[in-house]
């Protein structure tokens, strides 16, 4: 834990090799920490190899199957390294520990999505935005979502709670919705 957490103040003093290194030397010190293969897989995530940070993150959770938070990390790494399946795997672990998380649940539907399984996206996205009603990005998704389903009215309640909500949306998204609230007027 001590090297963990002096990586840690490495990063923090923008030391990226050296928070690497001390990373590294925590977890062949003690390779059952799942909290050193996990901070490795942050570091991995932000400024090295992504892919390793997969299996990194994937190892944290063997090591602590009970860890959402390594759930949470090895879901999100799969899914920007578009291993989908794996990332619904780790994503719903760690829901299944941690229920009230609805940004993993929007990983989770991003996953649902490209595996074509839209149903299930939505249904993600609703208890998303059941459980933080101003969660923007999630009411966009689910009316694009809904839209591509030919579910008109649903995509446009959606849509308008993205648009109530719009300052967390990137400009572009912000354009995307309006366009889609244009469309299905």
């Amino acid at each position: 834990v001590a090297l963990v957490n002096k990586g840690n103040a490495l990063l923090n003093l923008k030391d990226l090799e050296g928070a690497r290194l001390h990373f590294e030397n925590a977890a062949n010190l003690d390779p059952r920490s799942a909290l050193a293969h996990r901070r490795l897989g942050d570091w991995h995530s932000d400024f090295g190899d992504p892919q390793r940070a997969c299996g990194l993150y994937a190892h944290a959770c063997s090591l602590d199957p009970d860890d959402a938070f390594s759930h949470r990390c090895a879901g999100t790494a799969y899914l920007r390294n578009g291993d989908f399946a794996r990332a619904q795997e780790h994503l719903l672990r760690s829901l299944k520990l941690i229920p009230s998380q609805p940004h993993i649940r929007y990983n989770l539907a991003v996953a649902f999505v490209q595996q074509g399984l839209g149903q299930e996206a939505v249904a993600e996205l609703a208890r998303a935005v059941a459980q933080d009603p101003e969660y923007a990005r999630a009411w966009y998704l689910k009316a694009q979502i809904e839209h591509r389903m030919q579910r008109a009215s649903d995509a446009s309640r959606s849509v308008e709670q993205a648009l109530q909500h719009s300052s967390a949306l990137s400009a572009n998204e912000l354009d995307e919705a309006r366009e889609l609230a244009r469309q299905l007027l």
